[in-house]
């Protein structure tokens, strides 16, 4: 289940990213999101 909540998030977050490819500072907010994620689940 774990492995699955984790695969929706990043795939969120990589449409995010491709969303706003053109804004750096959503770039690197996006990389904490992911890290935060990480850092939550395991």
């Amino acid at each position: 289940i774990m492995e699955l909540v984790v695969k929706e998030k990043f795939e969120l977050m990589e449409r995010r990213i491709s969303l706003s490819k053109f804004h750096a500072a959503d770039e690197v907010s996006c990389c904490f999101s992911i890290e935060s994620i990480y850092m939550e689940y395991f």
